[in-house]
């Protein structure tokens, strides 16, 4: 499923942005999230869209899991730097 289909279509601007290309715990992750009362949109590839870019409408962290992404070691020290959002990694 591509990145943009994945998103929310809401306009609240989201607390957290997850980034994973394994849906089982990306999934799970996100609902543990939500439940806890964040707002959270998740995606399976980068870059995150240009949506979540936007000023307006930044999240406050972005969580990446780097597995099965291409080019990790880029991803993960261009995350933080390319966006301006906060980026938690593993």
């Amino acid at each position: 499923m591509a990145a943009e289909q994945m998103c929310s279509q809401s306009t609240r601007t989201p607390d957290i942005v997850l980034l994973g290309t394994e849906w089982p715990e990306r999934a799970l992750l996100r609902a543990q999230l939500i439940e806890e009362g964040y707002n959270v949109v998740a995606m399976d590839a980068w870059p995150i869209p240009e949506e979540y870019r936007r000023p307006s409408m930044k999240p406050r962290v972005m969580v990446v899991d780097l597995t099965g992404l291409p080019e990790p070691r880029e991803i993960s020290s261009r995350a933080s730097c390319r966006t301006g959002i906060p980026c938690s990694g593993r």
